[in-house]
């Protein structure tokens, strides 16, 4: 990826994307202030959608929107960019077909990418 050349085009700012799934960690340092506490569409279950046992949906948060941190080196392909945080499934898999389309309606309505 040759990101300074795609950051001179876009960075993101202004942008909210979703991330439909296992919820976004919003106390990673790179992703501190971009975290948008969205809906968790998971029944029964303790957390929100700023709850992520799995981290997966932390580590998709961070492939978009990662803020650069010279204790990493790591930046997302849009580090401007917010998240919308829509926690759909868990470690044990127990998202649904409906929970799914629920979240992805729930991103539609809020306008986000």
């Amino acid at each position: 990826m040759l990101l300074p050349q795609l950051w001179r085009l876009a960075t993101g700012k202004g942008v909210t994307v979703a991330v439909i799934d296992t919820g976004v960690d919003d106390t990673n340092p790179q992703l501190r202030g971009a975290v948008v506490d969205g809906q968790d569409f998971l029944s029964g279950q303790s957390g929100d959608s700023l709850t992520d046992p799995d981290g997966h949906g932390t580590m998709v948060a961070g492939i978009i929107a990662a803020r650069p941190s010279g204790a990493t080196g790591f930046v997302g392909l849009a580090p401007g960019a917010k998240i919308l945080s829509l926690r759909q499934n868990d470690t044990q898999g127990d998202g649904t077909a409906d929970t799914l389309a629920d979240a992805v309606n729930a991103a539609v309505a809020a306008g986000v990418a």
